[in-house]
């Protein structure tokens, strides 16, 4: 049996013996008993005051370690979130919290007076957020909000006005469109890399610069990096770049996947040297020393040797049903989080 309806923290201890991560210690808190809004947990984010939010597609909760507040939509309160299926959280500087949705585009949420303020599409203005999922809401370190809506749509976010200068994604070679991002890993170069429906695709500093500064450009234009020799690939959904240099990725198998620096042209590795300066890692793998550790399904939670390319799996029990586990999230503590679609968080 798999578990279902279960809070997972995860106190890893990556003791190596003979050169293995040998263990790792886990404590749980089942969702009925703190009362999560639902068992399909889809973002985590830790705020200022050490609140853990989760977002199911069934509410947005505030976890205190011990129980949850639960916010919905509310159709009679024009100051609650504009969208109960939750698609992301940002926990910003200033304390609040900004939260994608499906069907309600974005939210900005206020924790003193814990109202939102909505972003959403509207007919009479072309320059709001689509009228389709939020799959991705980031902050880049030149304090620039980027959003990707949809599947077409990519593009930056102006939190004062609530405008969206949206783009298409095309390659620069053959002008072929390219799937908006799903996860993306910002150089300090202040270029990217992108993993979307339609594989990984590279973005120079010089072309983030020409999008950012003029709100007329409506082309990203793109290097896509070559993933031929791994076959037909799902949807991309998870992106590190490793202190190595090494690109890796997975997508809906869940299967982890390296692309060797050897393999990526010259501006793409110019761009890893630079240093990574946004990684949304942190929701996907975490590195640890020479080890990646990442949610692996009914495998449990694996480490793999970036060195070596060898994994270390153990799969997680909880009270009898096993614990099947596709996300984690490092909180800014240090702490461990681990999700899986649909059973537990």
């Amino acid at each position: 049996m798999r578990a279902a309806g279960t809070i997972l923290f995860l106190l890893m201890a990556f003791v190596k013996l003979n050169g293995q991560p040998v263990s790792f210690k886990a404590s749980w808190y089942h969702a009925q008993n703190v009362g999560l809004s639902h068992n399909t947990v889809t973002g985590m984010s830790m705020d200022q005051n050490g609140f853990l939010w989760v977002g199911t597609i069934d509410g947005l909760n505030r976890f205190d370690g011990k129980g949850v507040k639960i916010y919905r939509h509310d159709a009679t309160d024009s100051t609650s979130i504009s969208n109960s299926f939750i698609h992301g959280i940002l926990a910003d500087d200033d304390g609040s919290l900004w939260i994608g949705t499906r069907d309600g585009g974005i939210n900005k949420f206020d924790p003193v007076t814990e109202s939102f303020q909505h972003f959403k599409y509207s007919e009479e203005n072309k320059n709001s957020i689509p009228n389709a999922p939020l799959n991705l809401f980031f902050k880049d370190n030149t304090g620039t909000y980027w959003a990707s809506v949809g599947e077409e749509s990519y593009g930056v976010f102006d939190s004062q006005t609530g405008t969206y200068q949206k783009a298409e994604i095309r390659e620069v070679d053959t002008g072929r469109q390219v799937s908006s991002p799903n996860t993306v890993v910002m150089f300090n170069d202040g270029s990217m890399i992108g993993a979307s429906f339609t594989g990984l695709f590279y973005v120079s500093a010089e072309e983030v610069k020409a999008f950012r500064e003029d709100s007329q450009k409506e082309i990203i234009e793109t290097e896509q990096i070559d993933l031929s020799s791994f076959g037909a690939l799902p949807n991309l959904n998870r992106l590190l770049v490793d202190k190595t240099g090494n690109i890796w990725f997975s997508g809906d198998s869940e299967a982890l996947l390296k692309v060797d620096k050897s393999a990526l042209s010259e501006s793409v590795n110019k761009s890893i040297e630079s240093g990574t300066s946004i990684e949304l890692s942190d929701k996907q793998f975490i590195e640890s020393g020479d080890y990646l550790i990442y949610g692996a399904g009914d495998l449990g939670i694996c480490a793999k040797n970036i060195l070596t390319d060898n994994d270390f799996c153990q799969q997680i029990w909880v009270n009898g049903e096993l614990f099947s586990p596709t996300k984690l999230y490092k909180d800014p503590k240090g702490g461990i989080w681990a999700a899986s679609w649909g059973k537990v968080l």
